[in-house]
């Protein structure tokens, strides 16, 4: 089994990607998406965590959080990705009615928690269950070691990609889910 990770720019897509390709999944799918919080049009405020597959939402990131840790003009809140985002990832690998660990996605605000940090590469590390995720491309360098473990498939996702990353996700989830 290998574990399928995305890599993209900055609102190319990646979360969209996902989200589309587990729904018809759902119910048997853990782990968490990160999605914009949104204000007026084209502004965004801040990061939301979205926990699977409760749909459970939590304010991971924005500009009116007071946080030690900043990633550009949003303060992170280290509670939900410590108590939220990894406990999501813990209960998905153990879990017997889940069968693929979502990680939407490993960036800048998400290497903000140690605990979560550690979470992922547990998910990564682990050949129980298979993991989807998304990677920021060209991020810090905690990001870009992630792809180079053994048993993790790295594609490349851009605008003129998507149509065949969409693909080839479709096809590894109903192998998964055969």
């Amino acid at each position: 089994m290998r574990h399928f990770i995305i890599s993209g720019a900055s609102a190319v897509g990646k979360t969209t990607l996902i989200r589309e390709a587990i729904l018809p999944y759902m119910g048997r799918v853990g782990g968490f998406l990160t999605l914009e919080r949104r204000g007026g049009p084209g502004e965004r405020e801040g990061f939301d965590l979205l926990r699977l597959p409760e749909d459970a939402r939590y304010r991971m990131a924005g500009k009116d959080i007071a946080s030690p840790c900043k990633v550009g003009k949003y303060g992170v809140d280290l509670a939900v990705l410590d108590t939220q985002a990894a406990s999501a990832l813990e209960e998905a690998l153990t879990s017997e009615a889940i069968g693929l660990v979502v990680i939407d996605g490993i960036g800048p605000i998400e290497v903000c928690s140690e605990k979560l940090r550690k979470s992922v590469f547990a998910c990564l590390g682990q050949r129980v269950k298979p993991v989807l995720a998304t990677v920021r491309h060209n991020s810090k360098p905690f990001c870009d070691d992630l792809a180079k473990l053994p048993g993790c498939e790295v594609v490349f996702l851009d605008r003129d990609s998507y149509p065949q990353v969409k693909l080839h996700l479709k096809t590894w989830l109903d192998l998964i889910f055969k």
